[in-house]
């Protein structure tokens, strides 16, 4: 899956990553009928989108043992790899679930609590909660797959941010429906690592495959995408 972008100049040999989303209508066949992309995208680009997921096939949800067509919002990596006459676009599928207000699918962290910042101390906590019908979240469990010092330092802050976070639920057969999310959030001191650059065309290639730690799951999403439609 490939674009090129023609009339952009690409004298630097680095690739461009990026993550986006789209807001796709299917039918009770799995098939989509709609794609919105984010206006910020640029038009190229959301031709390209559009165009791409409209050749793909889904999973159409069942609900009392009959299909259903619905809503739902796939996430999308995408990277342009250089080009003597611009830059080449791909996209790889990331996943489906509600849909959240940034362009880019992800989710905005949430703030260091003072007390462990002042103290240095950081964690890694795998987060677990509901989108709910109306959109609003409300928090099953925090793990902490390798436990700090103090842990319990982060409790509340996590549930605040879970409690403050607004989706744009998914609808099967017109109705909204509540979808099981985990996330993995990092505390680290000094922010986040400086990411690689990269600079040919297989590492774009590797960059679409690879998982983005910030990014929420959904965990019982109705909507699945069909790899191989037969």
């Amino acid at each position: 899956m490939a674009l090129l972008l023609t009339g952009t100049a690409a004298s630097a040999a680095d690739l461009l990553t990026f993550n986006t989303k789209a807001q796709v209508t299917v039918d009770a066949n799995g098939v989509p009928t709609e794609v919105v992309v984010p206006e910020e995208l640029p038009a190229p680009v959301a031709q390209f989108v559009r165009a791409q997921v409209l050749q793909w096939r889904f999973q159409a949800p069942e609900r009392d043992g009959e299909r259903h067509g619905g809503q739902t919002w796939v996430m999308l990596g995408a990277c342009a790899a250089p080009s003597a006459q611009g830059y080449q676009l791909a996209i790889d599928y990331k996943g489906t679930g509600p849909g959240v207000s940034q362009v880019d699918g992800v989710l905005p962290p949430p703030a260091y609590p003072p007390r462990a910042g002042r103290n240095g101390i950081g964690t890694e906590a795998v987060v677990h909660y509901i989108v709910e019908t109306d959109g609003s979240t409300s928090l099953e469990k925090i793990e902490y797959p390798k436990p700090g010092p103090a842990p319990h330092l982060f409790e509340d802050t996590l549930r605040e941010w879970v409690g403050a976070l607004r989706y744009m639920p998914e609808f099967i057969d017109g109705k909204p429906v509540r979808t099981r999310m985990s996330v993995p959030v990092d505390f680290v001191m000094g922010g986040e690592r400086p990411r690689e650059r990269k600079r040919s065309k297989a590492e774009c290639q590797a960059a679409l495959k690879k998982e983005d730690p910030r990014r929420a799951v959904a965990l019982d999403s109705p909507f699945r995408r069909v790899e191989n439609p037969g």
